[in-house]
């Protein structure tokens, strides 16, 4: 993550952080156990969203072309998209061009891109749970994630649900998706993965089923699901890292994955009640602090 980009995400946590905190001495002494108030944002960074991205283990493969292919995504029309902000990443293009074995890398760089090429691949592959899934059914082309998705031939991506044989994945491996998209939330909503109502939904449940057809199991999954979300909200991750650092003295890689994405810490709900309003009703970073804070963190 570039140093710009890095600087604008603390401060972003700061100031969520610092809004609504009580004056008194009892945040003062906090921070000073850990250095200062901007050693653990130094640390929280880069444990939660390193410099270099994470790699998943997990590639696209045909999965993109066999989409195209059925007109669930239309090259022109993102071509278009990313051409108004000034151009598309070569990578990206080569992504559209053809299948692709090269690990995808979860990186702040990459996040949002990756998060758009995934969102039809959870939308429109076709899997046993989707006849099931909360998803489905009237409401079906007024959710976020199909209404919004107009990258298609079709002017709405319901046309395209559950349609199209990108992967093959065996009923175990399907079982396996349902299971952990299930327990997988996002901070946007209150909806698991599993109710893929909006694209981040969408594009994580693309992500475990790429997963799981090319081998990963559960712990895996975890990973590289926890990885996706800390990269699309890293303002709300960060404030849940330092949350577990400070009251639980949990470092990040000690914290298991599944509790991190759980509906507790990762709903919008859970992690206002139980991470947002608990750093901010303890006193954590007086008002009078923001300053030094902010200063601190200058050289990230």
């Amino acid at each position: 993550m570039a140093s710009r980009e890095r600087r604008e995400v603390v401060f972003g946590v700061l100031a969520g952080l610092a809004a609504g905190t009580v004056l008194g001495a009892g945040g003062y002494r906090m921070w000073a156990g850990f250095g200062g108030p901007g050693a653990p944002f130094r640390d929280v960074m880069d444990a939660v969203l390193p410099p270099g991205g994470i790699e998943t283990g997990v590639s696209f493969g045909d999965a993109l072309q066999k989409i195209i292919a059925a007109g669930a995504l239309v090259p022109e029309k993102l071509r278009a998209v990313y051409a108004r902000r000034g151009g598309m990443k070569p990578w990206m293009a080569a992504l559209l061009a053809g299948p692709s074995d090269a690990p995808i890398r979860l990186s702040a760089q990459a996040a949002t891109d990756l998060l758009t090429l995934l969102w039809p691949v959870g939308l429109a592959t076709r899997t046993p749970f989707n006849a099931d899934s909360p998803t489905a059914g009237a409401h079906l082309p007024r959710l976020a994630s199909t209404a919004g998705w107009r990258l298609g031939r079709e002017p709405n991506g319901a046309a395209y649900f559950d349609s199209v044989e990108a992967l093959a994945l065996n009923p175990a491996q399907a079982a396996l998706v349902a299971e952990v998209a299930a327990r997988t939330y996002r901070p946007c909503c209150d909806n698991p993965a599993l109710f893929q109502d909006c694209n981040h939904g969408a594009a994580m449940l693309g992500l475990l089923e790429l997963g799981a057809s090319q081998g990963l199991e559960v712990a895996e999954l975890e990973r590289v699901a926890l990885a996706a979300n800390s990269y699309w909200f890293p303002r709300e991750y960060l404030k849940t890292a330092l949350f577990f650092q400070l009251f639980e003295q949990l470092p990040w890689h000690e914290v298991a994955p599944a509790e991190l994405l759980g509906a507790r810490y990762a709903s919008s709900s859970g992690w206002q009640e139980n991470v947002n309003i608990a750093l901010q009703m303890t006193s954590l970073i007086p008002r009078q602090s923001l300053i030094r804070m902010n200063s601190a963190v200058c050289g990230l």
